[in-house]
């Protein structure tokens, strides 16, 4: 649960909501997570959101593979509802280093008419 007050001074209307969220390992390794949220109010960016996913690791070191979709539905009624399909892998090379290679997919991003296709790369390196 939150709660926003409002501050005139910053244009932030007054606003509440909730959110439950949960997953489950199951025995080789899979991972199934789920998140739904829902706001009354202008202050949130979405109104009601989804988000469902799948993790695994496929048996290599700590090497993790995932897939999520997420579907909200935005406070503004000028926008459509903004959908994201995401897939990753981290490759953890070695104890203190991991690359990470993800690809996203956006329909309808607010403000934005594009549909756009985003690559990523990340390094992390850990001492």
């Amino acid at each position: 649960m939150f709660h926003v007050d409002e501050r005139t001074d910053a244009g932030v209307p007054k606003s509440w909501g909730a959110m439950l969220a949960g997953n489950h390992t199951f025995n080789n390794g899979l991972m199934v997570f789920g998140r739904l949220g829902w706001s009354d109010g202008a202050a949130p960016i979405a109104r009601r959101a989804v988000n469902a996913g799948l993790m695994w690791r496929p048996g290599y070191y700590d090497d993790l593979l995932g897939l999520g979709v997420t579907v909200a539905d935005p406070s503004d009624s000028k926008l459509e509802t903004q959908t994201t399909i995401e897939a990753f892998y981290r490759a953890d090379l070695s104890d203190n280093l991991a690359l990470t290679a993800d690809v996203q997919y956006l329909k309808n991003p607010g403000f934005n008419e594009d549909n756009p296709l985003v690559f990523g790369l990340r390094i992390r390196f850990s001492m």
